[in-house]
């Protein structure tokens, strides 16, 4: 195919007019679009510096992007949980108790939930009462506390 047959040059009357015509709005025409379709869309400098404009396809609607949102925001709390429990401290959750009828103690030991050791306790014991000794603390310290006491 040459030149003036695909119409990228000008008839220069070796062709009909009307065909001329025909010839030179369609290429434009194509030109045009391929001009549209991959031309930057930003000058080259510009495009050094900044990535490409991410450009959201028909097809996604609202749904997709609420799942790629939630799952930015579940990293981010990951993330957080992450570096919370390597640099908080530990969690003081565990109760030193001493279990008392009247005067008299019974038992004693550790535990992560008061009320229900009471009760374990007041099938053995009825009419007994448990007391909290000290401060909630870590697991280890109420370990070492209840061998420190003998129980």
């Amino acid at each position: 195919m040459n030149l003036k047959s695909s119409g990228l040059e000008h008839c220069g009357g070796q062709t009909p007019p009307r065909l001329c015509d025909s010839l030179n709005t369609g290429t434009r025409a194509m030109l045009a679009r391929i001009n549209q379709v991959y031309a930057p869309a930003q000058p080259p400098a510009a495009q050094f510096f900044l990535p490409p404009p991410v450009q959201q396809s028909a097809s996604e609607g609202l749904f997709p992007t609420l799942l790629k949102l939630a799952g930015i925001g579940a990293g981010f709390w990951l993330g957080y949980r992450v570096l919370e429990s390597t640099f908080s401290r530990p969690a003081c959750d565990t109760y030193k108790y001493v279990f008392k009828q009247g005067s008299r103690l019974h038992h004693g030991g550790i535990t992560n939930n008061l009320s229900r050791r009471e009760r374990e306790h007041r099938r053995n014991w009825p009419g007994g009462q448990i007391k909290q000794v000290g401060r909630r603390t870590t697991r280890s310290a109420a370990l070492a506390w209840e061998r420190r006491m003998g129980f």
